[in-house]
């Protein structure tokens, strides 16, 4: 019985076989085959290809991509243009056909090292976001705070009035009140620009003059490159200022409810007052009105309307709204660096009184935490007297500096004169006697200020004190002259003048009065500052 065993097998298996129409030598290979398409992520890409292409039967590598090919021709493509958009980027995202995934480890370690690096962003204030042609603005809010979340990974991007949260949706982006939206976007950073992405479907916000939207990430895509700029904290407090162009020397003011630009005066129409809104946004308020865009120009109204003011590295602001800047020429241009938009706001305050000392190096080594906590709210220091010679600079003026700038005590600085004419040789360490000597010595000084890092600047009062006996007999006229000479350099050089005198000398005294009617007669006649040389070093 036996020896009949084998036999039966074997015929029992060739049945099988032929049912089933598998030669039997061809078994091995589909078996190998098989394993090798549910392991082809252990073989590179090539060598399983091979395999497939030698080991299956002709026509199923072609019939599973055809397979692929009716599946998506049978899917019904969305009508409106919205959802038409939504339907190409989630078939981007789909593999192209079953052969796509046969991929190998090599081929995936390839495409990682050509990935971009990412860089580290760290934001955490106040920007403005753009693409190259249109800023982020959504129901009038251009400008957001920008903060990190506790994951260190995500961020919100909030408007600054409502504090709603910039969200996004599908395709449409929206402002949106709930606290539960927050940390929405991840933020990248690329070589010059940036990629703000939404957390939830891993798109890209997506600037163009014709929509703001986010679509599918593009690197090709312009207005996917963001630019995130930051905008630095206004310090103004609410008070009253003078608003002064930076290179006009011209004030703000109103004539019958017209924004003009006047000469500077303490006329109730050259004080504005500000009222601090949040963060970058003031009102700007003269009398009862405040300052109002009407078609792109500037009027009075006295409806509610604010302005950020925008902190410049100088000191001085730029009036912004829609990011749009004022300018000395009382218009609106898109923000840039340039000086004609950057304004001082130098405080105005009521008082007409303050009181002040004049120090030298005869009051030697002065205790400034004394001096700081006292009533005395400025100081004048000499610099120097006479003619431009160094053995004249005061030998306590740029320690009296520094400490004035250390204990933030304002200060000015004057010259006590001895000049008995204008014209002379200016020349350091020249005998001249002459106002053009003395001027030269007060801008030496101040030059060296410059060069050892303290900041004379613009607000620095520069005294000239004739009151000597040596030159009160010269007679008014000729004093006249003189002062006039050396306030008119002074001022072109950046710098604002005052008088000083002995309050001994009345005669002085009639002098400084034809003096200052002189003088405001000249201003108006003056160039304006925008055409004359001013000090590369000055700062605002």
């Amino acid at each position: 019985m036996k020896k009949y065993i084998l036999p039966i097998i074997s015929t029992i298996f060739l049945i099988i076989s032929i049912i089933i129409n598998i030669k039997p030598e061809e078994y091995n290979t589909v078996k190998t085959n098989t394993k090798s398409i549910k392991n082809y992520t252990e073989s590179t890409k090539e060598e399983v290809k091979e395999s497939i292409k030698e080991e299956l039967p002709k026509g199923e590598s072609v019939f599973l991509v055809e397979q692929t090919q009716v599946k998506k021709e049978q899917e019904t493509i969305p009508e409106t243009e919205d959802n038409q958009e939504e339907y190409y980027n989630e078939q981007v995202e789909e593999p192209l056909s079953n052969t796509e995934t046969v991929t190998s480890n090599d081929d995936d370690i390839s495409k990682e090292n050509t990935k971009e690096e990412k860089e580290t962003v760290s934001l955490n204030g106040i920007y403005k976001i753009k693409s190259a042609t249109k800023y982020l603005n959504l129901e009038n809010n251009d400008t957001w705070i920008i903060i990190p979340n506790e994951d260190n990974t995500t961020y919100s991007i909030k408007t600054i009035k409502e504090n709603n949260y910039l969200t996004p949706s599908t395709i449409k982006v929206s402002l949106e009140e709930n606290d539960e939206l927050k940390g929405q976007w991840l933020i990248e950073k690329k070589d010059n620009y940036y990629l703000i992405k939404s957390k939830e479907n891993n798109k890209c916000l997506s600037l163009s003059e014709n929509y703001t939207k986010v679509k599918k990430c593009n690197n090709e895509l312009e207005e996917q490159k963001l630019e995130i700029i930051s905008q630095n904290i206004s310090n103004l407090e609410n008070k009253k200022y003078k608003i002064k162009t930076y290179l006009k020397n011209k004030e703000l003011s109103l004539s019958n409810d017209k924004l003009i630009l006047a000469d500077s005066n303490s006329n109730k129409e050259n004080i504005w007052y500000l009222n601090n809104i949040n963060y970058l946004e003031y009102e700007i308020i003269n009398s009862t009105n405040k300052l109002k865009i009407i078609n792109n120009d500037l009027s009075i109204s006295e409806e509610q309307n604010s302005w950020n003011l925008i902190l410049n590295s100088d000191n001085t602001y730029k009036i912004s709204k829609n990011n749009l800047c004022i300018t000395d020429e009382l218009n609106q241009e898109e923000c840039n660096n340039n000086d004609n938009q950057k304004f001082i706001f130098e405080e105005y305050n009521d008082k007409l009184f303050y009181k002040g000392i004049d120090i030298s190096s005869y009051q030697g080594n002065i205790d400034w935490e004394k001096l700081k906590s006292s009533e005395v709210e400025f100081v004048i220091i000499r610099a120097g007297y006479g003619d431009n010679w160094t053995s004249q600079d005061d030998k306590k003026f740029i320690d009296n500096v520094s400490n004035c700038e250390k204990y933030d005590i304002p200060y000015g600085i004057y010259l006590y004169s001895y000049a008995t004419k204008i014209e002379g040789p200016s020349d350091i360490n020249i005998d001249s006697e002459s106002v053009n000597s003395e001027i030269a010595h007060v801008l030496r000084i101040l030059d060296d200020l410059n060069s050892l890092g303290y900041s004379p600047n613009i607000k620095t009062k520069v005294f000239y004190d004739i009151e000597d006996n040596s030159t009160i007999y010269l007679g008014k006229e000729q004093l006249t002259n003189m002062a006039d000479t050396f306030c008119t350099k002074i001022e072109e050089n950046g710098y604002m003048f005052c008088f000083l005198w002995d309050c001994w000398g009345l005669a002085a005294a009639a002098v400084l009065l034809l003096l200052l009617r002189r003088h405001r007669r000249k201003q108006h006649r003056r160039l304006s500052r925008q055409q004359r040389p001013r000090r590369k070093n000055r700062q605002n």
